[in-house]
């Protein structure tokens, strides 16, 4: 009881101290607790960061560009086989082989037309190009015409036709020119008439001796065997 008594009386002596005390052992306590826990949530964020760098970042996928194929001849300074992109021109399989040389020749071919998968470009040298040209050309000479001069002389042709006609053309020839007498001429000439057959012509010689000489050309019609239907057909090319 002594004991208790001494402490009772320390305590009320030292109150102020005791308070105090305390109020320091609370501090203490609560910075402590204030420090484990925002070290805990350091670590989090700490092992969130980690974990996101973890993390790898999506890529985009970018478009895979197509390759073509092409093999370059003819007059370039290295001709081979070239793997170019997609969607690229003569002219880039041309540089792509190192230009064209001191004899090539590019005003044949089109380099702005699109490459092709597998396609040969070949440059002509200016020599094929000068002989292809030549191989083009329809060389094609006329002789000039040499053959001897014929002269025909028209009258002596119609001569000889005439004779080689004999007297039929003379007939013919009488009566396109000159027109039939009905009292003169003769059986053949009456027979080169329209409608007038050798029986006709034989009546019309035998009427004149009969009766004399026809007046005129409708007395033709009182020949037996001329009807009007011959006479129109005669008219024009008889006479008196």
């Amino acid at each position: 009881m002594e004991y208790i008594e001494k402490i009772k009386i320390i305590f009320k002596r030292n109150i102020i101290s005791f308070v105090s005390l305390i109020i320091a052992f609370l501090s203490i306590m609560g910075s402590v607790y204030y420090v484990h826990v925002n070290k805990c949530e350091c670590e989090n964020c700490s092992v969130i960061e980690q974990r996101e760098d973890l993390i790898e970042p999506v890529k985009e996928e970018k478009e895979e560009i197509k390759k073509l194929i092409v093999d370059v001849k003819g007059a370039v300074k290295k001709p081979g086989v070239y793997i170019l992109d997609e969607g690229s021109i003569v002219n880039d399989a041309i540089v792509a082989s190192g230009g064209i040389t001191s004899s090539g020749v590019t005003s044949n071919i089109n380099l702005s037309k699109k490459l092709k998968d597998e396609m040969v470009i070949y440059i002509f040298s200016k020599s094929e190009i000068a002989k292809q040209n030549t191989n083009n050309k329809l060389v094609c000479e006329v002789p000039k015409c040499t053959c001897e001069q014929i002269v025909v002389d028209k009258d002596i042709e119609a001569s000889k036709e005439k004779e080689s006609l004999g007297e039929s053309y003379a007939s013919v020839e009488k009566t396109i020119s000159n027109k039939i007498s009905i009292n003169t001429d003769s059986i053949a000439d009456l027979t080169t008439l329209s409608g007038i057959g050798e029986a006709k012509a034989k009546a019309i010689i035998e009427y004149r001796k009969a009766n004399g000489n026809f007046s005129i050309i409708e007395d033709i019609k009182k020949v037996p065997g001329i009807s009007d239907n011959i006479y129109e057909k005669i008219k024009d090319y008889i006479t008196v």
